[in-house]
């Protein structure tokens, strides 16, 4: 108990501890049950070697005069009651060293130490089956087979009447001894379990800062551990799912949420996301080309899902609104975001494709350029069918920033 004792009066002092202690105080405080059990074990098993002469040796005996049956008799019987005494040694030892755990192992690292000594549940389970019943059977064997032979030399009815007080009396031993290998039972499982499930239910009523405390150097210590690190996981999905949340709240603002009036024109459009945020864009625009007012509809896609491609379309958005309030060609302004998407793009191997399309109702003509988007379809109310407009295509945006892009002007459609 030395260095644990030294460990425990240096955090309460507040002084430093060297590595060396703190790591001799954590693994004999881990060993404690079993260092106690060992101890009580040895010095019954001292009592098995030394108690028979005084039990079976009468005055002006000596040793080669001591029956061998007789002796073997009673070592046995006082090594079973030893160990009995041993394993009940240890379940009381871990009862108290259990607070103790939870302040030396606040993180629960007791299940991560490596050469600390381990009794599974099953072990335990064996452990109190035997002490419970094959133990006390096999001391009221010996004590018959006693008995029995003292019947030939001694009264069998004074021999009787005394088996019967010794059976009444490890009848009680053996209730009583139930009783208590019942209880280590119960503290010892049944308790951190009912633990484990008030951590559960707090969990599950979405306190996920609630863990579980690691004080079972078991497979229940291990399912506590577990169990911390899965909660832990679950907080952090629970906060990245708010985070998402957010982002698709953002990312929808930057999408019209009107549809614009525009005389002669029909305007209206939507997106509907698959995931909570991705690449998927398009806008109404308001822009000039060649001294003409004129009205740009953008169709883009930013290639891949989630986080990624929505921080991409944002930037794609804000370099075309603020590219189309600048003078110039629809094929200059979509080179000069192309320019400008590259650098963003890097060499991820990201890409965005991207459909533009400048109408002046006045003029009755619009003007249009692909950048790797498929096609639109232009409905002509004169022959009563669609056209393709499969022209001016190019490659997408974030491939090639040395690319020219070409756009082509349709008139009489509108």
């Amino acid at each position: 108990l030395r260095d644990i004792r030294r460990y425990v009066a240096e955090k309460i002092k507040g002084g430093s501890i060297s590595p060396e202690l703190e790591k001799n105080a954590k693994y004999k405080i881990a060993n404690l049950p079993f260092t106690s059990a060992i101890v009580s074990l040895a010095n019954w098993s001292i009592a098995a070697a030394v108690m028979p002469f005084l039990i079976t040796a009468g005055p002006g005996r000596f040793f080669l005069s001591i029956e061998i049956g007789t002796f073997l008799w009673a070592a046995i019987g006082i090594i079973i009651a030893g160990a009995v005494t041993g394993f009940i040694v240890f379940f009381l030892t871990e009862l108290m060293c259990r607070s103790l755990w939870a302040i030396f192992f606040p993180n629960g690292e007791l299940i991560q130490i490596k050469g600390v000594l381990r009794l599974n549940l099953w072990q335990r389970i064996m452990i109190i089956f035997l002490m419970a019943s094959l133990f006390p059977l096999t001391d009221m064997a010996v004590v018959s087979y006693q008995k029995a032979r003292l019947m030939v030399t001694h009264d069998p009815t004074e021999t009787l009447q005394s088996l019967m007080i010794l059976i009444f009396f490890l009848l009680a031993v053996e209730l009583f001894l139930v009783l208590i290998l019942s209880m280590f039972m119960s503290r010892s499982i049944a308790g951190p379990v009912l633990h484990l499930k008030s951590i559960m239910s707090k969990v599950a009523a979405g306190d996920f800062s609630a863990r579980a405390k690691v004080i079972d150097n078991n497979e229940l210590g291990e399912l506590s551990h577990h169990f911390n690190m899965m909660t832990s996981g679950l907080e952090d999905r629970y906060r990245m799912l708010q985070t998402l949340a957010v982002a698709k709240e953002v990312q929808q603002n930057l999408l019209p949420d009107y549809n614009p009036d525009i005389q002669g024109l029909d305007v209206a459009g939507k997106s509907l996301y698959c995931d909570q945020t991705g690449g998927d864009y398009y806008d109404f625009i308001n822009a000039e080309f060649e001294g003409k007012e004129s009205f740009v509809f953008v169709v883009g896609d930013v290639s891949g899902h989630g986080i990624p491609s929505a921080l991409l379309m944002a930037s794609a958005r804000a370099f075309l609104r603020q590219r189309l309030a600048l003078p110039g060609s629809l094929a200059d302004i979509v080179n000069d975001v192309n320019t400008q998407f590259c650098e963003d793009v890097g060499c991820s191997g990201r890409f965005m494709t991207l459909l533009l399309t400048a109408v002046d109702p006045g003029g009755k003509a619009f003007r249009w350029i692909r950048a790797g988007h498929d096609p639109a379809f232009l409905y002509d109310n004169e022959i009563d069918d669609f056209i393709e407009l499969e022209q001016a295509g190019g490659i997408p945006l974030g491939v090639d920033d040395t690319f020219d892009y070409t756009d082509l002007v349709s008139v009489n459609h509108l």
